[in-house]
């Protein structure tokens, strides 16, 4: 194995822990975790919510801000995450499967394309 393979290897698995770990606190209700995972210099380009890229990181602290207590806690799945490098830049996608319990319980599910 090459040092440049061992290494981006290296950090797909630090970034999956901190990407897994933001998402716990995202599924727990605190949308915050994700901003604390992310780069100085993110661009946020595919969500649900999101009409505009968000770039930066007061920027995505900011879009973050608005769901604060909007979020009911869940089960969540982050759904095939891929990791691809360019030069020195890592782009990040996943889907997101959330379930929510219902009042008459049931379950509703959803899926979320992000890139950080």
């Amino acid at each position: 194995m090459s040092r440049l393979f061992q290494l981006r290897m290296k950090l797909e698995q630090q970034s999956g822990e901190k990407i897994s770990a933001a998402n716990v606190k995202w599924a727990a209700g605190n949308p915050m975790g994700l901003a604390e995972c992310a780069a100085p210099d993110i661009i946020w380009s595919y969500d649900l919510g999101v009409q505009n890229r968000v770039i930066g990181y007061e920027a995505l602290r900011t879009y973050l801000e608005g769901f604060k207590g909007q979020i009911p806690p869940h089960q969540h799945v982050l759904i095939e995450p891929v990791f691809r490098f360019y030069g020195d830049m890592m782009i990040v996608s996943y889907r997101y499967q959330g379930t929510f319990e219902e009042e008459a319980g049931g379950s509703m599910e959803g899926y979320i394309g992000i890139q950080v």
